[in-house]
Formats: C-alpha cells, structure tokens, sequence
C-alpha cells in the first residue's frame, strides 16, 4: 500500500465529526414531538437522519487503511492497547465524576469489560472488538471466493434490514453490521484505486444525457 497520506480521508473524517456534533445537539429536538414547533421538529430530525452516516464513514475509512495494508503484529498491539486505555480513562473519569459531583458509588464494575460506563461510549468498545478480529477479517477475505464473498454481504443487508425491527438482531448482531461496514469501506476503496473516479462522474453523466435524450 502506498504510504502517501491519503487526504480525502481527512476531509471525510472532518465532515463525520461535524455529523456526530450535529446527532447529539439534534437529538434533543427530534425526541421533542408535541413539545417544539412541528417545523422544527422536521428540521432537526432532517439533520439528525442525515448525519447518521457519520459511523458507518468512520468505520468504512478504518476498514480501507487497515485491511489494505500488511499485518504489523505490533501496530497491531500497540492499537489494541491504545483503545483500551482510552476506555479505562474515561470511565475512571466518570466515575470519579458521579462520585464526587452526584454523591454516586458505582459497584458493578465487573460490566466495564462488556459494556461502556455511558452510552455514548458505545463507539470505542465496537471499534476495540474490530481491532481485535481485524486479522481474522483479513485472512477471511482473502481466502473467500467471490461466492462466499457475496454470502456474507447478503447476510450483512439481512441482519442490517432485521435489527430495525427485531430487537434480538439489534441486541446480539449489531456488531456483525458495523463489521459490514469495516469490510465494505475496504472493497470500495480498491474499487476507487483500480478506477479513476473522473472517468466514473463521467461515466454516470454520459448515460444520465442518454436517458434525458432519448
């Protein structure tokens, strides 16, 4: 993999961290039915559906850098530990917070290790077990054919499609979704390299004329 940093990604990050701000100032208003005006209601819940995308960005943008390159046993480690760290320090900061500000003693500290002490927290747990199995998914699709290949990425829309509904997909297969996209981010990002994507834009363009004309 070429070393050149690759700056578009740098823009996508910018743009997914400005949709993440606009989720939680949002989310205040979409959950206001009844409450706010219905006009800013629509608008905020717009804004708040939109930005949604913000996520599935991050995780595509990881999948195309890491799957792409060559397993580096202690990068590797050295990322695991990085995420783990991270986890341990903000939940010792809310705890120490609720403790000496809300005059709450947290107990249950055996369910750090499978949940995030704050919802919001959930991202750095979801992103840690990718980096964990990150290999695993490197091995696997490198030894699936197309036809498993396109197997699991019918299982992925499935179970994505599924967990809307049925809370069951949504509580234990979530992480295989979010894992779609980490997959997903590296194929199009290959899909971008083999084909210039000034020759695609013209591509759409020439066939969209042809419909109008025709």
């Amino acid at each position: 993999m070429n070393s050149k940093r690759e700056y578009s990604f740098d823009i996508l990050r910018v743009i997914s961290m400005c949709m993440v701000i606009i989720i939680h100032v949002s989310n205040v208003y979409s959950r206001s039915y009844g409450i706010i005006s219905n006009k800013s209601f629509l608008f905020s819940l717009i804004f708040n559906t939109i930005s949604r995308i913000s996520v599935p960005i991050f995780l595509m943008i990881s999948g195309a850098l890491l799957l792409e390159r060559n397993f580096n046993r202690r990068k590797y480690l050295n990322r695991i530990k990085k995420f783990i760290m991270l986890i341990i320090i903000w939940d010792i900061i809310y705890i120490l917070w609720e403790y000496f500000y809300l005059g709450i003693t947290y107990t249950n500290y055996y369910k750090l290790l499978l949940e995030p002490f704050r919802a919001h927290l959930w991202y750095l747990y979801t992103i840690l077990i990718i980096y964990i199995i990150q290999p695993l998914l490197k091995i696997i699709l490198e030894k699936s054919n197309t036809i498993i290949k396109v197997l699991l990425f019918v299982l992925w829309l499935l179970f994505s499609m599924l967990s809307i509904k049925i809370s069951f997909i949504a509580s234990y297969f979530t992480i295989f979704c979010y894992i779609g996209y980490f997959i997903i981010g590296n194929y199009l990002y290959k899909y971008l390299k083999k084909n210039d994507l000034k020759k695609i834009y013209i591509t759409i363009i020439y066939f969209n004329s042809n419909m109008l004309w025709n």
